[in-house]
């Protein structure tokens, strides 16, 4: 994964038109949609923004991000089948939290039911980008990452410390697929033992277990709560440094 520093005013905008696909391509991603789709019936093809292109300051900071939005049946065969779309391969772009309460990181591993990384461990809340958070072509990312906070451990926006900050852009490969991710911080007052309670209270859980990490801990964490995606191994890296350059 590559880290990039961004702008606190970054803004996602989703104006770009998806790449197109020859007829013997769109052959193959019915046939891996139909085949998926009768394993488990349950599959949705909804949307997902593709990362497209970037721009920067003359600090080097990311300032804006462009995209579209592709079918998840396109996604979904791109991971099956990566032999049949070369270098065209979609890089899905999604939110990734470093949330952090009064005794450290907050994160969870992934339950055995989960499409990607089933059992492995993550910083949380995290999620794909549809258009629920789209107004106007552009992506409220504080909305969208506050609703999968609450969604995954009961955290509410008004629970904030701080507004959401934008702090990376990560991009490379997760689980041998193509991934990017806008890094965002969250910061709240709570305990471990009230994020754990909230955890409890949920009645529907997307991880089967949290987990505390200090920052007198955090450089082992990928160690201590193996196996870790690679996105969050790197976010975890990119906040150790980001908090030393804060701090001067």
């Amino acid at each position: 994964m590559r880290a990039y520093p961004v702008s606190p005013e970054i803004r996602v905008i989703v104006n770009l038109e998806p790449k197109t696909y020859s007829n013997d391509v769109e052959f193959i991603l019915d046939a891996e949609w139909r085949m998926a789709c009768e394993s488990n019936p349950s599959l949705f093809n909804g949307d997902v923004l593709i990362y497209g292109r970037h721009e920067t300051d003359a600090a080097g900071r990311i300032t804006l991000i462009e995209g579209c939005f592709i079918d998840y049946r396109t996604l979904y065969g791109s991971r099956k089948r990566p032999d049949v779309f070369k270098d065209q391969l979609p890089i899905p772009l999604g939110v990734s939290g470093v949330t952090v309460c009064q005794d450290g990181l907050v994160f969870g591993r992934r339950g055995p039911n989960s499409a990607f990384g089933a059992g492995q461990w993550e910083l949380i809340p995290s999620g794909t980008i549809d258009r629920s958070c789209i107004a106007n072509e552009i992506l409220n990312y504080a909305t969208l990452v506050m609703h999968e906070c609450e969604e995954e451990i009961g955290l509410h926006s008004q629970h904030l410390a701080k507004p959401v900050l934008p702090f990376v852009f990560l991009i490379g490969r997760d689980q041998g697929a193509p991934q990017a991710d806008l890094g965002l911080l969250l910061e709240f007052s709570q305990s471990r033992s009230d994020i754990e309670a909230l955890f409890k209270s949920l009645a529907v859980r997307e991880h089967s277990e949290i987990d505390v990490i200090g920052m007198d801990k955090l450089a082992a964490a990928a160690h201590t709560l193996s196996p870790m995606l690679t996105t969050s191994q790197a976010l975890a890296a990119t906040y150790q440094q980001y908090t030393k350059t804060r701090i001067k």
